[in-house]
């Protein structure tokens, strides 16, 4: 089975967006082209507005998108793969509330890239045996993600849990 390998792959740090103002449909090249070789469809331009709908993204200004706003956008589309807009929402109010957002954009991509380098292939922790067939790679995968994806679930649940708690003091 060929491993798909994006040891190498970056995502644009913040200072790389650009802080020029682009429109909607620059937005959505922009981030099509930044996560192409990770995801399988493209954001569309009713997507990235239903963001700003939901007030996860503030409001462009004159019709522009400034780089927070583009960080943002691109975190929510790699995010949603795996949370809910209501968790991705509770995430970025935290982020908000304890960190700069280029500080916190740019720990996204380092942890992130890293994470990439190490189940892509090259340096492999979750799937050291040789010789695993296809079919048992994937079910590691699924294995692996589920097991990650409740354990989340679970930090959302404590961390609503500690905010309800601190709310009522």
């Amino acid at each position: 089975m060929n491993e798909l390998d994006l040891s190498g792959y970056k995502l644009p740090r913040y200072h790389e967006i650009p802080n020029v103002g682009l429109y909607l449909k620059q937005v959505v090249t922009f981030i099509n082209d930044a996560t192409e070789p990770l995801l399988h469809t493209q954001v569309t331009a009713s997507m990235l507005s239903n963001y700003v709908k939901a007030h996860m993204v503030a409001s462009p200004v004159k019709k522009a998108y400034d780089r927070e706003q583009i960080a943002t956008l691109i975190f929510i589309v790699l995010a949603k793969n795996v949370l809910s807009l209501e968790n991705i929402g509770r995430t970025l109010d935290l982020q908000r509330r304890t960190t700069e957002p280029a500080v916190a954009y740019d720990f996204f991509c380092n942890k992130f890239e890293c994470m990439l380098a190490q189940v892509s292939g090259k340096d492999v922790v979750v799937f050291p045996e040789e010789g695993l067939s296809a079919e048992a790679h994937l079910l590691k995968c699924i294995i692996t993600t589920l097991a990650q994806k409740i354990l989340l679930d679970e930090c959302f649940i404590r961390f609503q849990m500690e905010e309800g708690a601190s709310c009522e003091d």
